[in-house]
């Protein structure tokens, strides 16, 4: 073998290597995406509250120390529910639970790749967002069933969606979702029973202890 031809060898060794590098590197991070799973969170109490956090997708919450902390369906998500909460055995849903008594607040994190396969719903939301801010009348003509909300200082997309049974309202199921840095960051109640306007009441109040970094 030449000289000339190890030299030429020896490049595309070192090509090879570094593509694979990349590759390796890619499925990594594409191994990564999707809904976050409940485990990856950390629970830490104090006398007064329990703070939530996963510092890897920078999230950080809390609820009072009586309020307990649980996974949503599949092991995902981070479920709160407030003392004495009940849910109502006469009204199910598969996506969420219908609360008759008492308080409970979903929240996810879904990380995403923009403009690919992987892009389910972080651009669609940015896209709502900016039309939400720039077409105008776009909110009246949503007929409420969007508003522009913040998060710690980031602008976010709220969806009211009534629950009616029989021509009348049982429930409302409110979602949030703030899409920052390839993440969609969703927040969700369920409005319903008696504690209705107190849920909702800790609802907001809960958002005020949200970080996002």
């Amino acid at each position: 073998m030449t000289k000339k031809i190890k030299i030429i060898v020896s490049i595309i060794f070192v090509i090879i290597l570094i593509m694979g590098g990349y590759l390796g590197w890619e499925w990594r991070k594409e191994s990564k995406l999707g809904l976050i799973e409940f485990e990856e969170f950390n629970i830490k109490e104090t006398e007064a509250e329990k703070v939530i956090r996963n510092k890897e997708v920078g999230l950080a919450m809390k609820v009072s120390k009586d309020w307990q902390v649980g996974n949503g369906v599949g092991g995902y998500n981070v479920e709160l529910i407030s003392p004495g909460a009940q849910a109502n055995p006469e009204l199910s849903h598969p996506y969420f639970v219908v609360p008759q008594k008492g308080c409970l607040i979903e929240v996810g994190v879904r990380k995403e790749k923009e403009n690919t396969s992987y892009d389910m719903e972080y651009s669609h939301i940015k896209g709502i967002i900016k039309d939400c801010i720039e077409v105008p009348g776009f909110l009246e003509e949503s007929g409420g069933f969007y508003q522009l909300v913040e998060v710690n200082g980031y602008k976010g997309l709220k969806m009211t969606n009534p629950g009616i049974k029989d021509q009348q309202l049982i429930f409302t199921y409110i979602e949030i979702k703030v899409p920052k840095n390839e993440k969609v960051y969703t927040f969700n109640t369920v409005l319903a029973g008696e504690d209705q306007e107190k849920c909702e009441s800790e609802f907001d109040k809960f958002l005020e202890t949200v970080s996002i970094e």
